[in-house]
């Protein structure tokens, strides 16, 4: 590094606000400290519960991208498998598919066939509510 001058890198970071404090030494064991800082990080790809095929909208082509992972002919990267969890248990399963194909039948949860919102606070908090085409 050059001398002064420090760089760290963060990646993968959620889409929210981050508060951070720069402390510091000198070479005679003097210790400063910054005032509290605040960065708002906000990736370039807004991310949609449901939306698996990254499209904007929340459709069977969604679900059918799960089932398709599920079976091993299709792999989904990083914002994709986030996209994917919607029941929101840290793990993909074809449970998430069939809450999308509920949603898809029943959005509001007035039919009785939705077991679940699709989108929840504050699980989904840093991703864009589902919509429908």
């Amino acid at each position: 590094a050059d001398k002064g001058k420090f760089n760290y890198t963060m990646t993968d970071l959620a889409n929210r606000n981050y508060t951070y404090k720069v402390y510091a030494n000198d070479t005679a064991g003097n210790m400063n400290v910054s005032k509290t800082m605040v960065v708002t990080v906000k990736s370039a790809i807004e991310l949609m519960e449901g939306d698996v095929t990254m499209d904007m909208h929340v459709t069977m082509a969604d679900a059918m991208f799960i089932a398709q992972y599920k079976a091993g002919i299709r792999s989904l990267n990083a914002s994709q498998l986030k996209c994917a969890d919607t029941t929101d248990e840290g793990d993909v399963t074809m449970a998430d598919a069939m809450h999308i194909a509920q949603w898809k039948a029943d959005p509001d949860g007035t039919l009785g066939v939705l077991y679940k919102p699709l989108w929840e606070s504050p699980a989904d908090d840093d991703m864009l509510e589902p919509v429908d085409t």
